[in-house]
């Protein structure tokens, strides 16, 4: 099942992401996406979750 939440900050995605992690979900199935290329790296290294890569983006889906 796939869930999507929209966040204002990193504050908001570290919350987001533990409630992922409460239900069950692990931190091998949880991606972060930033507006920003640095900022979705830096978040995504701070907050240990998934780098997403061009099969997650969906290219390999046409």
């Amino acid at each position: 099942m796939k869930n999507v939440r929209v966040v204002e900050n990193g504050v908001q995605a570290k919350e987001v992401i533990e409630q992922f992690l409460n239900r069950g979900y692990t931190k091998d199935e949880v991606y972060l996406l930033a507006h920003d290329k640095n900022r979705s790296e830096d978040l995504t290294e701070a907050l240990e979750t998934n780098d997403v890569g061009v099969s997650e983006q969906g290219a390999f889906d046409l």
